[in-house]
């Protein structure tokens, strides 16, 4: 969780530029589990950052990739995405 943290403290359009900003499991019926990864400051929901923005800061030339991003809850696929080439 700790990138997902980096990537909600990162200044905007990545992350929401708050050094408060803590990622935290936000379970949603209208989203997939890979993406229930969301930045928060206290209770207050900020939203999801772009995994694919944050890649290409880290390392340019790469993107987002998650092949279990469909997997069950049970599976923790918000854990499993790592950034490739693009």
């Amino acid at each position: 969780m700790g990138d997902f943290t980096q990537a909600c403290r990162s200044p905007y359009p990545i992350g929401y530029n708050n050094p408060r900003a803590v990622a935290q499991v936000a379970l949603s019926a209208q989203e997939l589990p890979s993406f229930w990864v969301k930045c928060f400051d206290g209770e207050a929901n900020l939203g999801g950052v772009s995994l694919d923005d944050y890649c290409s800061k880290r390392e340019a030339g790469t993107r987002s990739y998650n092949r279990e991003r469909d997997g069950p809850e049970t599976d923790q696929p918000w854990l499993k995405w790592q950034c490739v080439p693009a």
